[in-house]
């Protein structure tokens, strides 16, 4: 069914016979279904280039360059670092060439573009891998460094707004991160319940021994925190779908207002929760896997050992689709914006809403937590260095508080899961207002102070 597609597509798109730099010249009417249908078949895998030798997080350094020339778009310039470089098709963020001077070192004029690795005629296109990454760990994984040389691609949406584009993308693939995080952890915390059952020490299994009970669950309390702040992120989206949906179908202009209203609280909320789940899944994974080696003891430390490997893996979560200090400054950044607003009204209207007597004075605790934060939000006004200097402590209060909501709800229904909740409300309430304490009584003067530390190494 695919083949027959594919042969439709060719008829409906037609090679045409003009040929320019020996590249056959062709003009597909919709690349999506060229390559979606291939894309789900498995006949073809996928590659997004974004990350150059002097542009990482900063992609408004990308030079990547885009030029134009009768109609068609050829790409010139290297990728790095990239998952899947091998793939069949790549999406590249490039910078338009008829704009390159005047947007260079911005995210304007940049722009989307499908690159296949092979050309509709079949012949090969000039994209080539010019060397494959040796890494720590997810070795299962291909990640490369790409050179376009001249290498024919097609633009996809509008001219000029890939950075917005690649905003959406990266969204989802931060929560993808996230869940591959807590699909780490989750493996982690499997093996060293399981050795802590089986390994006997001093004449019992070491999981019976209090400091490693202590251990595991603590390993659990955060991977749970974790799983339960990716679903409240995911949630959002789906809402975000259905809100969309509705609004298309909303028969009344009064209807489609409310509705808007709720898009628009939907949406701050959404770019709050993205960087904060993916920052606290992917710590917590590093976490996670280094006390599972612990847990193994020196076994643990052995190469060839389950939990090593999973640490090795672990690692490149809090770096791959920004940084945990790229979303922590993110999470500021819709902070600054009056985000807490809207979050903390919802937490504060679900911690109303608990059933069970039993957890009243958790939501209280909770309650004193949120508005902790919003008396330490006001140190961080004055001063953005200062504020970006605090931007963990701040999303991780932030964290403690939602997390502990979410943990709350489900406990509210699901009564075994009330020490999981207790726990991390005792523990994590105590860190917050550690963390409200240093954010209230310090100052820029702390930046100074970090230059001077670092410049005793030269």
């Amino acid at each position: 069914m695919v083949a027959r597609a594919d042969a439709a597509l060719m008829t409906v798109i037609g090679l045409q016979a003009g040929v320019a730099d020996d590249i056959q010249r062709y003009a597909p009417d919709d690349l999506a279904e060229r390559y979606l249908p291939r894309f789900t078949s498995g006949e073809v895998q996928g590659a997004m280039d974004l990350t150059e030798p002097q542009a990482g997080s900063d992609l408004g350094a990308i030079t990547t360059r885009a030029i134009e020339e009768a109609g068609r778009v050829f790409l010139d310039g290297q990728k790095i670092f990239i998952t899947n470089g091998g793939a069949e098709v790549h999406l590249v963020l490039a910078r338009d060439a008829d704009t390159f001077e005047r947007s260079k070192n911005t995210t304007k004029g940049l722009s989307l573009f499908i690159c296949p690795r092979t050309l509709p005629d079949g012949s090969p296109n000039r994209l080539r891998v010019e060397r494959l990454e040796h890494k720590l760990g997810i070795h299962g994984s291909p990640t490369a460094a790409l050179r376009f040389d001249r290498a024919e691609a097609w633009r996809i949406g509008t001219k000029g707004e890939g950075f917005k584009a690649m905003l959406d993308l990266m969204n989802t693939a931060r929560l993808g991160v996230a869940a591959q995080g807590i699909g780490i952890a989750e493996a982690a915390v499997e093996e060293a319940v399981r050795y802590s059952r089986e390994r006997k020490q001093f004449g019992m299994p070491i999981g019976d021994q209090p400091l490693m009970k202590n251990l595991l669950s603590r390993m659990i309390v955060s991977l749970e925190g974790s799983r339960a702040l990716v679903y409240r992120a995911c949630r959002l989206l789906d809402q975000r779908t259905a809100l969309q949906a509705s609004l298309a179908g909303a028969p009344s202009a009064g209807e489609r207002a409310e509705l808007q209203r709720v898009a628009e609280r939907n949406q701050i909320q959404t770019r709050l929760l993205v960087p904060l789940a993916k920052f606290l899944a992917t710590e917590s994974c590093d976490e996670i896997t280094r006390a599972a080696i612990q847990v193994h003891g020196g076994i643990g430390f052995m190469a060839e050992s389950t939990v090593g490997k999973l640490h090795l893996d672990g690692i490149i979560t809090t770096i791959y689709e920004g940084t945990s200090e790229i979303q922590v400054s993110f999470a500021l950044k819709e902070i600054g914006k009056g985000a807490l607003a809207i979050v903390f009204e919802e937490l504060r209207a679900e911690l109303a809403a608990l059933a069970q007597p039993v957890l009243r004075p958790f939501a209280e605790r909770v309650r004193a937590g949120i508005a902790r934060i919003e008396e330490s939000a006001h140190a961080l006004l004055s001063d953005f260095g200062y504020a970006l200097l605090s931007a963990r402590a701040v999303a991780e209060m932030v964290i403690a508080v939602i997390v502990a909501c979410e943990l709350l709800r489900q406990a509210d229904v699901a009564p075994e899961r009330i020490e999981l909740a207790a726990r991390w409300i005792h523990v994590k309430m105590l860190e917050l207002e550690a963390n409200a304490r240093r954010v209230i009584e310090g100052d820029a003067g702390r930046i100074e102070r970090c230059e001077k530390i670092v410049r005793l190494w030269g």
